[in-house]
């Protein structure tokens, strides 16, 4: 019996060695998972901020094309109003032109009629004079 008692006493020793040695690596188990969640955290948190600069300097691009955009559009209007100015001062030009090409007109007949009268007055007195009438 004693070899039974013995044999029992070395399973139980054994089974407490095996319980000691489960429990210790347990422990390392959940140590070594603490660090690979450590690790993973940290590599989230480096992704995280990279995608934050990303997104920082996307923004960041983003604003300065809105500014450039608005800029041109700005520009353009500015351009539109100076156009359609420049248009209506063209348009006042060329009225006035008109108006002055009709008004030289008028006063090319006028000098003709003043001057057609003098030569007729002219030519009428010299015919008079020459006819002896008056």
């Amino acid at each position: 019996m004693q070899s039974l008692e013995v044999r029992v006493s070395s399973v139980e020793s054994d089974v407490k060695n095996i319980k000691a040695d489960l429990k210790d690596l347990k422990r390392e188990m959940s140590e070594q998972d603490e660090k690979i969640e450590r690790k993973i955290d940290e590599k989230f948190k480096e992704i995280e901020t990279k995608i934050d600069k990303n997104n920082d300097a996307q923004t960041t691009k983003s604003d300065k094309i809105a500014d450039g955009v608005d800029t041109i559009k700005e520009t353009i209007f500015t351009n539109t109003l100076t156009q359609q100015k420049l248009q209506s001062s063209i348009e006042l030009l060329q009225a006035d032109k008109e108006s002055e090409k009709h008004e030289r007109n008028k006063l090319k007949w006028a000098i003709y009629g003043v001057g057609f009268s003098l030569l007729g007055t002219l030519v009428w007195t010299w015919v008079r004079l020459t006819f002896g009438l008056m």
